[in-house]
């Protein structure tokens, strides 16, 4: 493998647009964003927003109305080099977004511990919008695995072949149980990077499935323990950046 595509995973929660954006107030009062202003806030040209507004009402509704419109621009492009803009806005983008949560999350918890020490009475995980839920009462998805999910998927180095194999099953039923287009993000716990190269290599992982963002590599910092998984090998299925269960 030439190289490692070290993504992000998408932890944040904000409200994703697909037509317009609408906010109320107390007293009632709808503010709605002109095309401008929607399309400034994603770093889209207006004629990037009105054509991803095309797609959506026509075909896009049916397969990406959970998903930013920065995203399904570039889906949607029509030349690479477009694509290729798209992909790193979108990378930047969630990069700012984790940096965000992550600097508030500590800020939280510091402030939790130093009230209340050892015993916090609140958790952040019940107050965020991404898990509305206690991330620790994990279920299975009801949901159907739909087109855009991402399987997020974490490993530590004494998991060993119980990794490998659970690992392997899940790429292997992606365009069965998992529709085409579902993504891997796979976190590695206390991995460098040739030990990273190494497994990816013993699990037979196509280099072109990472160039793809198919499959990615991700040194693991503390995301693990936001997710709260019970024990490894552990994974989930995400969708629109929530959490919607463990699988």
């Amino acid at each position: 493998m030439t190289a490692l595509r070290f993504l992000l995973l998408f932890f944040l929660t904000s409200p994703l647009f697909a037509v317009d954006i609408q906010h109320s107030d107390k007293s009632d009062h709808t503010i709605k964003l002109s095309d401008s202003e929607v399309a400034e806030h994603y770093g889209l040209s207006l004629e990037q927003y009105q054509k991803y507004k095309r797609y959506m009402e026509i075909e896009g509704k049916y397969h990406y109305a959970h998903m930013d419109p920065l995203f399904v621009s570039g889906l949607i492009a029509e030349t690479e080099q477009e694509r290729k803009q798209f992909a790193e806005r979108f990378y930047n983008q969630e990069l700012r977004r984790q940096a965000n949560f992550l600097k508030f999350n500590d800020l939280f918890r510091a402030h939790g511990k130093k009230v209340r020490g050892d015993n916090p009475v609140v958790s952040i995980d019940k107050l965020s919008q991404l898990y509305n839920r206690d991330l620790r009462k994990w279920r299975t998805p009801a949901v159907k695995p739909q087109m855009g999910d991402r399987i997020t998927y974490f490993v530590d180095k004494s998991c060993g072949q119980p990794c490998s194999q659970r690992f392997k099953y899940y790429l292997s039923q992606i365009g069965g149980k998992y529709p085409v287009g579902t993504a891997i993000d796979v976190y590695f716990i206390g991995y460098e990077r040739k030990e990273i190269e190494s497994w990816a290599r013993s699990v037979n992982i196509n280099p072109d499935a990472v160039k793809a963002g198919t499959v990615t590599l991700n040194f693991d910092d503390r995301y693990e323990k936001v997710f709260g998984a019970p024990g490894l090998p552990a994974a989930f299925l995400v969708r629109n950046n929530q959490v919607l269960g463990k699988l």
